[in-house]
């Protein structure tokens, strides 16, 4: 490769990586806060980058969204991927939050979902009273 041929090619591989780095805005009215999706199952745990949280078994596939009800409750979105190639368990639970983060005795009992191999489950779950304003959905393997 010559000079110039390595910084044409550099320029079209910076350009393909700052392309995939663009922002996601949140529909007007919801806010997102992807580090309130907890794996907990310490096989499962990967790392969070700015647009998704991996796990060599899961990925969240767009940021968390939440939305206010129309009667003042807060919703929450999360859609997760299984990665694996064969059908994956996974128990879900939401525990909401009051608006310093302190947990709130709402809170969901544990839910198992069966996620089929290379598809999505789109999880969501709305609070039980006004109170909630913020949210942590944990995951983890069922049966574990």
């Amino acid at each position: 490769m010559t000079g110039k041929h390595a910084i044409v090619f550099s320029i079209v591989a910076m350009a393909l990586v700052l392309s995939g780095c663009s922002s996601h805005k949140a529909p007007e009215g919801d806010s997102i806060d992807k580090s309130n999706v907890i794996v907990l199952d310490p096989a499962m745990q990967g790392w969070v980058f700015p647009k998704y949280m991996w796990t060599s078994q899961i990925r969240i596939v767009q940021e968390p969204r939440t939305e206010v009800t129309s009667d003042g409750r807060l919703k929450v979105w999360v859609e997760i991927l299984n990665k694996t190639n064969k059908p994956l368990e996974l128990q879900i639970k939401t525990v909401f939050k009051d608006a310093d983060g302190n947990s709130l005795q709402d809170e969901t009992n544990w839910s198992t979902y069966t996620i089929a191999r290379k598809d999505t489950l789109l999880y969501n779950v709305t609070a039980l009273n006004k109170d909630a304003k913020g949210y942590a959905v944990r995951i983890k393997r069922a049966g574990k």
